[in-house]
């Protein structure tokens, strides 16, 4: 590891600089009821939308969450309306990063930003994740490229207690839609609104309302270059962000709770996880809400974000659209658009985290 590389730094103001400051808007926007075309515009789905507003509500909005998807798919700063390229180390990352820092730090979190290198990256003890590169194909150029791509993650926390539960989504999107039916699209970025940022979007939403915690410290991170498999950085932040931690920093962790692709309307949700216990929390409260499509999800092996973390003893749980080993049909395609997401079940889950949260933080 390079030294003095990758601390985490100060890189937000206290004060947040965007239209949702204290969500205290008038009136809403709802974000579906903007005009939006179908799901089959693909990259266009961002063309006459209006910019959402945001409410505060007493309980978890899925409108606020959905809100949030379409802030960050969505360019509503350089290319109207236009579908950001949000790929590692591209100006639209960084613009969504800014974004995101400034909403946690508007609801009075405090932010910082992990900074780090591709050099640094293949510099790190991957653990089990060493073995998925090896098998895919990673050529000599992609390495070259891969040193000086920088990568960023987002770190907001809230409490100072010793015990701390981390809650983790990745922000970044795929560089090329490589699953896309139609060959020509193959090469543009996807917009990634379910896989990436609908789990960003309900931290975001949860952030607004969780309270201090005086016996625990919470932590939302939001990292960078999870969708790095054919790109040869997969889950670059969480792997980095896993590692610096250092062992006594680990120690303190009783949960990682990682969010990924849970705004389908009809998903199919499992939990990855090496610890029962995590998810016996969020399927109880997922029963005790009525919130069918958690509460009876089954487990699930697979490589994700919370990989970096099982690897070295931590508990951690993955909670992703992937039964059965499916991804929702539009995954890594240009149909993966903010208009095919449900505010519906963005709100389910946001409610079944939330009173997770409240009860585990309680004990």
């Amino acid at each position: 590891m390079l030294a003095g590389q990758g601390a985490i730094r100060t890189a937000f103001p206290l004060a947040l600089v965007v239209a949702l400051a204290a969500c205290t808007a008038g009136p809403s926007m709802s974000p579906t009821s903007s005009s939006s075309p179908s799901p089959d515009a693909g990259g266009d789905d961002c063309a006459g939308r209006a910019v959402p507003s945001f409410v505060a509500e007493s309980g978890f909005s899925g409108a606020n969450a959905l809100g949030h998807v379409i802030r960050i798919v969505c360019d509503f700063d350089t290319n109207p309306a236009g579908v950001r390229d949000r790929a590692p180390g591209t100006p639209g990352r960084e613009a969504v990063a800014t974004y995101l820092g400034d909403v946690l730090a508007g609801y009075g979190w405090r932010v910082s930003r992990q900074d780090f290198s591709g050099l640094e990256y293949l510099d790190l003890d991957k653990g089990s994740v060493a073995s998925f590169i090896d098998a895919e194909s990673c050529s000599t150029a992609d390495r070259e490229r891969l040193r000086s791509l920088t990568f960023s993650n987002v770190v907001a926390e809230r409490g100072t207690g010793r015990d701390l539960w981390v809650l983790m989504a990745h922000y970044e999107a795929k560089a090329e839609a490589s699953s896309d039916p139609d060959p020509a699209n193959r090469t543009r970025p996807v917009p990634g609104a379910n896989d990436g940022a609908s789990g960003v979007a309900v931290w975001l939403e949860a952030a607004r309302l969780l309270s201090e915690r005086s016996t625990a410290t919470l932590r939302i991170l939001l990292v960078d270059g999870e969708d790095g498999f054919e790109d040869c950085h997969p889950l670059a932040g969480s792997l980095f962000h896993a590692v610096m931690m250092g062992g006594p920093e680990r120690s303190r962790i009783r949960g990682v709770y990682l969010l990924d692709m849970v705004g389908d309307p009809q998903p199919g949700f499992c939990y990855g996880h090496n610890a029962p216990g995590l998810r016996d929390a969020v399927a109880g409260s997922a029963a005790a809400l009525g919130v069918t499509a958690l509460a009876e999800a089954p487990d699930c092996r697979v490589v994700d974000d919370h990989t970096a973390f099982t690897d070295l003893g931590v508990p951690a749980l993955d909670l992703i659209d992937f039964r059965g080993g499916r991804y929702p049909p539009y995954w890594h395609t240009l149909q993966d658009v903010p208009s095919t997401l449900s505010a519906e079940m963005l709100a389910d889950v946001g409610r079944v985290m939330m009173r997770t949260l409240e009860r585990l933080t309680a004990s």
